[in-house]
């Protein structure tokens, strides 16, 4: 493998970025040689709809946790040295507990 300089490196991210904000995320931190992206995870409000009309409105209580539940999932993407994008999952920092802690639901 060969080494990649900087400006491909920057150029490779860019294509990567792009291509993750096309399909519904958001850029929240970009550097030369990574970004933080969110993205939302999308809740199926019709399947929802015809699940809590076929049950007599019994099902509004589950989709209404799944709305209220939804977070979203915050991942890096990293170019290195040999133009390899990696991506990988953020950890998100709980204010409460003071731990690093993971989403298991993403």
């Amino acid at each position: 493998m060969r080494l990649v300089d900087p400006e491909e490196r920057q150029r490779l991210l860019s294509m990567a970025v792009n291509a993750e904000v096309s399909n519904g995320a958001q850029i929240e931190e970009m550097t030369q040689s990574s970004a933080v992206l969110l993205k939302m995870k999308q809740v199926n409000h019709v399947l929802h709809l015809l699940l809590t009309v076929f049950t007599c409105f019994l099902w509004a209580i589950v989709w209404i946790l799944v709305s209220a539940s939804v977070q979203p999932q915050r991942f890096r993407l990293a170019v290195d040295e040999f133009g390899i994008v990696h991506r990988s999952d953020v950890p998100r920092w709980d204010p409460h507990d003071g731990l690093w802690w993971r989403d298991q639901r993403s």
